[in-house]
């Protein structure tokens, strides 16, 4: 496969899936442990006026946690679009020196 003058193996890119499917698990569970985190600071805040308060002013924390989902759903989708280009490609160049 050629892009832009760089070539890649079957293997390479297969190693590029693998280390997606990685990158989507280290993903996944900082996003658990940010909601785990959000979560106990929430409880602690209560549900007052300050806490209410405070969640409506740190927007961002909620944010946060949508952002870590969707790089990890990202991360896990592109894991699974290069292990099939990796298949594709081992089937080409399989095809190629039958």
């Amino acid at each position: 496969m050629e892009r832009k003058g760089a070539s890649y193996s079957a293997s390479q890119i297969k190693g590029l899936a693998g280390a997606m499917d990685d990158l989507a698990g280290r993903l996944r569970d900082v996003g658990d442990r940010y909601e785990t985190h959000k979560v106990a600071i929430r409880k602690a805040l209560g549900d007052d006026d300050y806490g209410q308060t405070y969640w409506r002013t740190h927007e961002r924390l909620e944010a946060i946690g949508t952002a870590l989902q969707l790089l990890t759903a990202t991360a896990q989708r592109e894991g699974g679009r290069l292990g099939q280009a990796s298949a594709n490609h081992r089937a080409t160049d399989e095809a190629n020196n039958s």
